[in-house]
């Protein structure tokens, strides 16, 4: 989210779009400042449990601890600089390609002169902020309502926008699942085994 961030800063600069993005400086460091302590807790989540006054209160409560140790296995990639740094690159490398794909979705439509690249990529963060509301499985409806709207204050019309936000959903959506899919074969599992799998562990939190 903070390689996403960064990117719709940039492309917002560059894209003439929100020229004076970085006039909102207290905006962007309290992101930042949000950021930094985020990745603090991350790696520190694991002493935090170790806290005499907070010991008995997680024994009595194993799933706020189970939380907190998932958070501390997620954190553990940030104690080295090279993992940050590596970790962050794809990050960066991951938005660019998903903009792109909206820009090259876009040229399809023939609407790559009111949607350039920079607005592309404002979109992947549009679609990013709209699949973390809550919604249906697969985030239809949320991208949809929140890229078309978007896209309708750039001018371009209520069908056009409507039928690219499916678009770049759908094709995304796609294209993910049957990846997933292949690797999870691949990797020697089945989805009854997954389904099982998890279908056990409920039963035995419940």
């Amino acid at each position: 989210m903070i390689a996403l961030l960064l990117i719709v800063a940039i492309v917002s600069y560059y894209g003439a779009f929100i020229p004076d993005i970085f006039g909102y400086k207290k905006y962007l460091f309290l992101l930042a400042f949000f950021a930094f302590f985020s990745i603090l807790f991350l790696i520190s989540a694991g002493r935090i449990k170790e806290i005499t006054i907070l010991k008995k209160y997680l024994g009595e409560h194993p799933k706020i601890k189970n939380l907190i140790e998932k958070i501390h296995e997620g954190g553990k990639c940030f104690h080295s600089i090279k993992s940050i740094i590596l970790i962050f690159g794809i990050a960066l490398l991951q938005w660019f390609l998903n903009s792109l794909s909206y820009f090259l979705i876009a040229c399809a439509f023939s609407i790559n002169e009111e949607l350039n690249f920079f607005k592309s990529a404002a979109l992947v963060f549009t679609s990013a902020f709209a699949a973390s509301l809550p919604s249906m499985p697969g985030y239809f409806g949320n991208i949809e309502f929140a890229v078309s709207k978007i896209m309708n204050i750039w001018g371009i019309n209520y069908e056009t926008s409507l039928a690219y936000a499916f678009s770049v959903h759908f094709i995304g959506y796609i294209s993910i699942t049957v990846l997933g899919i292949f690797f999870i074969y691949r990797a020697g599992y089945s989805l009854k085994g997954i389904f099982n799998y998890h279908k056990n562990i409920k039963n035995q939190e419940g």
